[in-house]
């Protein structure tokens, strides 16, 4: 009795302590420069270790990756194209699985008790926090795996020096394949089919960025939602999406509909429809994953307390 009594009197302490935090912060401005950039540095100083690990993890991943291409059959002068286009590839598809890993660790650290306490006593506004953390992993985590990812390339270029076959650096070929081309659009013209080769170049660069920034949105809401394995959670989710998706429309619209809507509509309304869609996912993801957070309570209440309790 005298344990019951106690922790209930610790949730209430606690519980009333993030009350007056939020009520402190709730007079403060939605936005300061100088307290936001205080904030980074104590949420990183906080969360050091977990990118440590993330760094180290990322650089024998790519690492293993160009283990990998050292076979012998790329030890003739005549395969050394093919040698940097399969490297390219290869370190093109490792380098945005690392991206999505890190789109997905904004609030994954908040499955614990005592990480929720600290980021709720952090000394900013909801808006600030929310900011921070996607500026770390969106922006400043994939800017540190470019230098690992060129330190990684250093290392198979010495490697391949050694074993007489220089190759070069790889580093700009995958930053090139990686980032979108102003004049193809390949996510664009895969989703739309052909008619996006002959819409504006313009549009089929931004349908080609809106679908990555919604892909990795949709992370983001996934971090927020299920904190704990969410890179894991939110890939299962999205597959499963995916494929009720794709069966609905098939079952729904009959391949006539498809053929129909491509004579009627014009090549540039299929990709601003794209646009659309992929904006809408977006802005829906990253207020999810805001209202998710502001939500947060520091002692998250069990599944009898949040349905079964009257």
């Amino acid at each position: 009795m005298r344990r019951r009594h106690a922790v209930a009197i610790d949730r209430k302490c606690v519980t009333c302590a993030a009350h007056d935090t939020n009520l402190t912060f709730l007079y403060m401005k939605s936005f300061d420069l100088h307290r936001f950039l205080n904030m980074m540095r104590l949420d990183i100083a906080q969360r050091i270790k977990t990118y440590r690990s993330l760094l180290l993890g990322a650089f024998v991943g790519l690492s293993f990756v160009c283990i990998g291409c050292l076979s012998d059959r790329f030890m003739y002068p005549d395969a050394r194209q093919f040698y940097r286009f399969t490297l390219s590839e290869m370190l093109q598809v490792a380098f945005w699985l690392i991206v999505m890993v890190c789109a997905s660790l904004p609030f994954q650290d908040l499955a614990i008790k005592q990480q929720r306490m600290n980021f709720m006593m952090l000394p900013a506004s909801q808006m600030e926090k929310y900011v921070g953390r996607l500026l770390q992993t969106l922006v400043l985590l994939p800017l540190c795996m470019v230098v690992v990812l060129a330190f990684v390339d250093t290392l198979q270029c010495v490697v391949m020096w050694l074993r007489g076959v220089p190759t070069g650096w790889v580093t700009l070929d995958v930053l090139r394949g990686m980032l979108p081309s102003l004049s193809i659009g390949q996510e664009a013209r895969i989703m739309c089919g052909e008619v996006a080769d002959t819409c504006p170049a313009w549009l089929a660069y931004m349908a080609e960025i809106l679908m990555h920034l919604s892909l990795l949105s949709f992370y983001v809401l996934g971090s927020a939602w299920f904190r704990k394995h969410s890179f894991i959670k939110t890939s299962m989710a999205l597959v499963v999406l995916g494929f009720n998706l794709v069966l609905l429309l098939n079952v729904q619209w009959p391949s006539v509909v498809y053929t129909a809507l491509g004579y009627l509509a014009s090549p540039t309304a299929l990709v601003t429809a794209l646009v659309v869609v992929c904006v809408l996912v977006l802005t829906f993801s990253l207020w999810g994953a805001y209202r998710l957070m502001t939500r947060m309570q520091v002692i998250e209440p069990s599944l009898s307390e949040k349905y079964l309790k009257r």
